[in-house]
């Protein structure tokens, strides 16, 4: 095993932070198919990032699935390959705009606001929206996909040190220190721009609040990253690692032991999926798929039921 490897290995809760964020993105109508890429660096400053692999749903996305790269845009370790454009936006807002953790999405009510003439939030209507007023950069200048690196790095310093950037004609990029952090923000940023489009869609004129008002909200704001914390927990609780059937572990799957202690095992997928083996010895695979899952867990339970019964 390589550096590289032992450290993807070493990272495990980093990777897992990753993955739960795009899987919890995915339930928050936040994806937008297998496009658009999360990224977290490695704490130790090495220029050394990890992102999420292509041709994955957000959903289907595990800890083992994410892939470490550098801010050249090289895979350094992971079994999976990752979508140029995201080597080049990421790696530029890495390296030129240092930011830890940078969240990429065309996000409908977001991306909605960068396709009118201001080309983003209004900081100062509701209350989500003022979480970011002074924190937000417009990037204006729509030059197409992001190819190569100089597009990359252009949208990196037209940051200009923003949290958040609104890409003209494209989406968002939202940046933290910590994914639980990044995450937070994103999602109340979406919050925010349906409150704008919803209030927009009524005709009736907006009645945003005076800047003095917006201001302190905002730095009340920054005393309430207790509840991204929390928040993030009450994921991690509700959007479990994706459940695959065909590991090694699979393997040692024993059919005529559906009875007994077996069956104990088969009673407990009706549950909602395969425990690791550490519980049952039925392991996951990050390749599977949950309709094969689906299928497996409706064969063992006519299994656990007996014959003449299925």
């Amino acid at each position: 095993m390589n550096d590289h490897a032992a450290d993807w290995e070493g990272c495990a809760p980093l990777r897992a932070d990753l993955a739960l964020a795009l899987r919890a993105a995915f339930h928050h109508d936040l994806a937008e198919g297998v496009c658009n890429h999360f990224s977290v660096a490695l704490p130790d400053g090495s220029d050394r990032f990890l992102i999420n692999p292509r041709g994955l749903a957000w959903d289907e996305v595990g800890a083992r699935d994410i892939v470490m790269v550098d801010v050249a845009g090289e895979k350094l370790a992971g079994r999976h390959e990752v979508e140029s454009t995201a080597m080049f936006i990421h790696a530029g807002v890495h390296r030129i705009a240092r930011k830890t953790c940078v969240l990429h999405t065309h996000m409908p009510y977001a991306t909605a606001l960068t396709l009118t003439e201001a080309r983003a939030l209004d900081t100062a209507l509701s209350q989500n929206a003022m979480r970011f007023h002074g924190r937000l950069a417009v990037d204006r200048a729509y030059n197409g996909l992001a190819l190569d690196a100089t597009e990359g790095d252009r949208i990196a310093r037209a940051m200009n040190g923003a949290d958040v950037v609104f890409l003209a004609n494209h989406g968002v990029i939202v940046c933290g220190t910590r994914v639980d952090y990044a995450y937070d923000d994103l999602y109340y940023l979406e919050r925010a721009c349906e409150a704008q489009v919803l209030a927009m869609s009524t005709g009736s004129r907006l009645a945003p609040v005076a800047e003095p008002v917006a201001a302190k909200v905002a730095a009340q704001m920054v005393g309430e990253q207790l509840q991204a914390t929390l928040i993030f927990e009450s994921l991690r609780r509700r959007f479990q690692e994706p459940r695959r059937p065909w590991s090694e572990g699979w393997a040692r799957l024993r059919w005529p032991r559906i009875s007994g202690e077996g069956r104990d095992d088969a009673v407990a997928l009706r549950g909602g999926g395969f425990s690791g083996p550490g519980r049952d010895g039925f392991g996951r695979d990050d390749l599977g798929r949950d309709d094969l899952a689906g299928r497996q867990t409706l064969r063992l339970r006519r299994l656990a039921q007996g014959p003449g019964r299925q």
